[in-house]
């Protein structure tokens, strides 16, 4: 159970530093504005 626990928080953070290096390079207005017009159409 360690095994997996230590495998899915490498996971976390490989995609903790995508998520940041695409807010880094696209802006964060953008993806904020996209989640909000995607909740709205509910």
């Amino acid at each position: 159970m360690n095994e997996i626990s230590f495998e899915a928080y490498i996971c976390f953070q490989n995609l903790k530093e995508r998520l940041t290096y695409v807010l880094a390079n696209f802006g964060g207005k953008y993806d904020i504005n996209f989640y909000c017009k995607k909740a709205k159409r509910r």
